[in-house]
């Protein structure tokens, strides 16, 4: 009876002291400093470079580097992102080093209207 007590008390703590310890490196994991801000920006229309995106971002936080990560929203930042006209949609997520990046793919234009001085 003890030894049946025993394993189904063994079976039960196991599985909690994971999850706790997960817990824990999940916390602490957001008192890391961001390292750096990097955005991916896919598409061959060239309407949209990654500067743009960083100048948005920058806009409404400051600067990135050196902000805790428990500071900074991705969510906040992927709904900004998705709000520049010439993105079809974004991805932001962190590293475990402390990276934010962001992944952007530009719409696809139907015509690019170019003037006399080569301007679209």
């Amino acid at each position: 009876m003890i030894k049946k007590i025993a394993g189904i008390f063994f079976y039960i703590t196991i599985p909690v002291s994971v999850f706790l310890l997960l817990g824990f490196a999940v916390e602490s994991n957001k008192d890391i400093p961001c390292r750096s801000f990097t955005v991916n920006v896919h598409g061959d229309s060239y309407f949209l470079d990654s500067s743009h995106v960083i100048n948005t971002v920058y806009s409404k936080f400051g600067q990135l580097e050196g902000k805790k990560l428990r500071e900074i929203s991705l969510s906040t930042i992927e709904e900004m992102v998705r709000n520049i006209y010439f993105v079809q949609e974004s991805q932001v997520y962190r590293t475990i080093d402390g990276d934010i990046v962001v992944n952007v793919k530009q719409r696809e234009p139907v015509a690019r209207i170019i003037n006399a001085h080569n301007e679209s």
